[in-house]
């Protein structure tokens, strides 16, 4: 008889009624967006990709490669470590909210990936001809891994 009842009470509770709630799993702490130094390993390791065409009409060139590129936004800023040169300025970074797109040009928005860009400025010491040209990408949240279908290379201020 206890056997049963204890068979009774067992199969009761198994109902969804008897089972105590169990609360919810926490969610996972939103990653920080890549530093420069992640950033920059991301690049080197796609440094051979070729813009196709759909990143040329964004303003990529056809006859560089990503590396390439990157070299050239690199060697036209006079002084790109130096942070506090007016006439020279090289940003290599990503915001861990969406504020793209901003024009037709960059990369669509999506909660899937993280915004970057390098932003490369330098200018005359009169402050005359400057020279700006920019890297739009993505970085995907979930592998950190470079999205190499949304380039965008705007420039030419």
């Amino acid at each position: 008889m206890l056997n049963r009842s204890l068979t009774a009470v067992l199969v009761l509770c198994s109902m969804p009624s008897c089972v105590r709630p169990q609360p919810a799993p926490a969610s996972p702490p939103v990653a920080n967006p890549p530093e420069q130094t992640e950033l920059r390993a991301l690049l080197v390791a796609h440094s051979s990709h070729r813009f196709d065409a759909a990143a040329q009409q964004r303003g990529c060139p056809a006859e560089q490669s990503l590396g390439e590129y990157v070299a050239t936004l690199v060697r036209n800023t006079s002084n790109p470590e130096d942070a506090s040169d007016d006439r020279s300025r090289f940003t290599l970074a990503c915001e861990a909210a969406q504020s793209w797109p901003a024009t037709p040009m960059d990369p669509p928005a999506s909660p899937a990936y993280w915004p970057c860009r390098i932003d490369a400025f330098s200018s005359d010491s009169a402050g005359e001809s400057p020279w700006r040209y920019e890297l739009r990408f993505r970085v995907r949240r979930s592998d950190r891994t470079l999205d190499l279908e949304t380039f965008a290379c705007p420039g030419g201020a």
